[in-house]
């Protein structure tokens, strides 16, 4: 019985020390930064990665897909949400290190559509 409450402790312990904004991604630049129904949104990549497509979906049913950065340079994406709603997005970032080697990585956000 020690043993299943040292293993309790030790997942407890392991749950406090991983911050709960783990994977979390501050490098989705939106643009305005507080995004207005029925107005376009720009989507920007400001961390690392050569190329990043990002994953947009949204509580009314809204969804998008767009490539953010393409070999290094920064894309065109943006998207005009019909209605007030809260959306999360997720970034598929993909580094290339060497010829025929890369690592894929993802990022998330949230925000709110005003």
């Amino acid at each position: 019985m020690r043993w299943l409450a040292a293993l309790l402790i030790f997942v407890a312990s392991l749950a406090v020390a991983s911050p709960a904004s783990a994977g979390r991604s501050n490098s989705l630049v939106l643009t305005p930064s507080q995004p207005v129904a029925g107005s376009p949104v720009s989507f920007s990549w400001s961390g690392g990665g050569d190329d990043v497509t990002l994953y947009v979906n949204c509580a009314d049913g809204t969804s998008a897909i767009g490539v953010i950065l393409e070999d290094g340079d920064p894309e065109s994406f943006a998207v005009t949400f019909p209605t007030p709603t809260s959306c999360s997005a997720q970034a598929d970032i993909v580094t290339y290190t060497a010829p025929g080697k890369y690592q894929r990585k993802q990022a998330y956000s949230s925000f709110i559509v005003q």
